[in-house]
Formats: C-alpha cells, structure tokens, sequence
C-alpha cells in the first residue's frame, strides 16, 4: 500500500476556497498528490492519510476525492483523443504537401518543390512524435487515473500540543 499522508490544520484545507459545497479539491492539495503520485511503485494501491488537530468529515472528503479522481480520467480521455486528432490532422497535411511537392516539381521552380516536400516532412515527422512519445504518456497517465480509483482514506484526528 502506498500511503500518501496529508496534513492539515483544518478540513476547509482539502477544499477550493471558492467552492462552497466542499466537491473541488484545492489546487495545492492536486499538485502535492500529483508529486507524491509520481513515487508510486506501479501496481500499488493507493491509500490517503489525512492528519489533523480538527475532526474531518470523511464523507465529504471521499465525495471531493471521487469528483476529483473522475475530473483526472475525463480530463485525460479529452487530451488523448486531442493529440490522436492531432497525429491524424499533422499526419494528413503532411502527406498531402509531400504529394503537392512532387506533382508540382515539374511545373514549377525545383527549389519551391523542395520546401513544400519539406513542409510536408516536417510535419509528418511532428505527427510520428505525438504519435510514438505524447500518446503513450498519455496512456500511462490514463491507465494511473483508471486505478487511483480505487484509493482508500484514512482519518487521523492527531492531540494538538
């Protein structure tokens, strides 16, 4: 089990100061679980430690951590289908200015040819890029979302001093 242990003075702490109803987990505590996360051992469970002098409403918590988890797999299931359009569309324009260079060598200045034919290489080559190193990354990340939801959460009210 990989522990994450988070404390904080007072429940208000987990929250967004602008969300009233308590659902958003607040940026600091997203990016501090995001550093923490990157440590995981692949394949291990995942269990929050929440400490404080103050009592903390498990319910509330497990109901923020839950919209959290879900914003985390939609957001990355937005970004991969993004970058897969993104492959297609550089992976098109390319193509299609590699064909554009040749037919119009002929007909044209050869040097201009050249710098379409480049245009479409370069582009081609940015789409093999997202293609071999953005999507995979984004896969892993997916898959990370996909299992941090099924986390526990554990409370510990600690005698302030």
């Amino acid at each position: 089990m990989f522990d994450i242990n988070i404390y904080i003075e007072n429940e208000s702490d987990i929250y967004n100061s602008f969300d009233k109803n308590h659902l958003h987990v607040s940026e600091d505590l997203r990016a501090y679980i995001s550093d923490r996360l990157k440590e995981r051992p692949i394949g291990e469970k995942v269990r929050f430690v929440f400490s404080s002098p103050n009592t903390i409403d498990k319910e509330q918590v497990k109901k923020a951590f839950d919209q959290f988890m879900e914003e985390l797999a939609n957001r990355l299931e937005k970004e991969r289908k993004q970058s897969l359009f993104q492959c297609l569309r550089l992976l098109l324009i390319g193509v299609l200015f590699v064909v554009i260079g040749v037919i119009s060598e002929p007909y044209t200045n050869t040097v201009i040819a050249a710098i379409i034919s480049t245009i479409g290489s370069f582009s081609i080559w940015e789409a093999a890029n997202r293609w071999l190193i953005e999507l995979p990354n984004i896969k892993v990340m997916n898959r990370m979302a996909s299992f941090l939801k099924v986390y526990e959460l554990e409370i510990k009210q600690e005698k302030s001093i």
